[in-house]
């Protein structure tokens, strides 16, 4: 089963606590991470549209990284990077 879409799904969704602390001080200030949680639709519904940004950057930047983390967990399954077999294979002995 390939993890890349499911890790991603869930950096999308780790990165919206994470969004908390790149709010502005006077967010994190007024409301506790359970509160801004509560709120976060206001939030980011709110008509300046200052609080929205940091939500979309951190959800995204998180989904981006545990993908990538996917992508090699992945490629790791099809393909050896470095091991021990690869030194095996180019001696003379180990040829049928």
């Amino acid at each position: 089963m390939r993890k890349t879409p499911i890790l991603a799904f869930i950096g999308a969704l780790l990165g919206i606590p994470l969004s908390y602390y790149f709010q502005p001080e006077i967010v994190r200030a007024k409301l506790s991470l359970s509160e801004y949680l509560t709120h976060l639709p206001e939030i980011v519904t709110d008509e300046s549209g200052a609080y929205i940004a940091p939500v979309i950057l951190t959800v995204l930047i998180s989904a981006m990284v545990l993908g990538v983390v996917g992508m090699f967990m992945d490629q790791g399954g099809t393909q050896q990077i470095g091991g021990a077999n690869d030194e095996d294979s180019d001696s003379p002995e180990s040829a049928p």
